[in-house]
């Protein structure tokens, strides 16, 4: 998880496989927020049955 003032390092960037889309003036998101987003989504395909 990167510092509030310079976000990730390229070596973290370079492994990033997820996108959390957003709109508006909003560039970045807690992380705790962007795990439950992400865990939601998962939990999401899963009872889909993907």
């Amino acid at each position: 998880v990167g510092s509030e003032s310079t976000g990730l390092t390229d070596a973290w960037l370079d492994r990033e496989q997820i996108l959390i889309p957003m709109t508006g003036t909003i560039d970045s998101l807690n992380a705790s927020v962007s795990a439950g987003i992400a865990l939601f989504e998962a939990v999401r395909q899963r009872s889909e049955g993907r």
